[in-house]
């Protein structure tokens, strides 16, 4: 039985393409685990979002969405403030002036979402060392 476990919640109540990219992470997830050996949970129910549940695992990743309710935050916090790791995909990150999240803005190094860039537009990436390890797989013409 897997020591290392994570805890993957996303949400279906949200914008197909949110939807569409949860099926994405947890595919991969749930590959990854069964490769590496590790136990890839996934709900939608954000109730279990809370203090005796969270204690069960090492990671806790939000893939489409963020917790709504105090309890909730409250929980998030102290799993984390105890040495809990956490993995955030798309809006997993956002807060802006009416989250009222204060203790996740600073969690985030302060970031605040204000503005949308939709559709998406064309970027250039920088990469500043090509050998770093987080670079391993990304095919050269990308570094």
């Amino acid at each position: 039985k897997p020591v290392f476990k994570v805890l993957a919640f996303h949400s279906t109540r949200v914008e197909r393409d949110h939807v569409d990219f949860s099926k994405d992470v947890r595919t991969f997830f749930t590959a990854l685990a069964d490769e590496k050996d590790f136990t890839f949970d996934v709900t939608t129910d954000w109730t279990n979002l809370n203090d005796t549940l969270l204690r069960n695992y090492q990671v806790i990743m939000w893939i489409n969405d963020f917790p709504r309710s105090e309890q909730q935050r409250r929980s998030f916090e102290k799993y984390m403030q105890n040495g809990g790791g956490w993995i955030g995909f798309h809006v997993a990150g956002y807060n802006d002036k009416t989250t009222r999240w204060p203790w996740f803005v600073d969690f985030l190094g302060g970031a605040v979402f204000y503005t949308n860039n939709w559709p998406p537009l064309p970027a250039r990436i920088v990469v500043d060392d090509p050998s770093h390890p987080v670079m391993q797989r990304v095919p050269r013409a990308f570094a």
